[in-house]
């Protein structure tokens, strides 16, 4: 899928950069940084993008199909 490319998006993005630059020598609160990539716990920050919003969509269709 090409993920590689949101490890450039975090320096700009409103929800993440502040907490992706203070995870950049120890980890901040819940968050931490692996690889280049920001997580909180074992979820993947995914930054305000075109991805971020096809995996959400992806995910609550799953949902909805499951249900059904």
């Amino acid at each position: 899928m090409g993920f590689e490319y949101i490890k450039e998006l975090y320096h700009d993005d409103v929800d993440f950069c502040t907490t992706y630059e203070a995870c950049e020598v120890s980890t901040k609160k819940k968050f931490f940084r692996h690889d280049g990539f920001l997580f909180k716990e074992n979820k993947l920050c995914v930054p305000n993008c075109l991805m971020r919003e096809l995996l959400v969509r992806e995910a609550h269709e799953e949902g909805i199909n499951k249900a059904l």
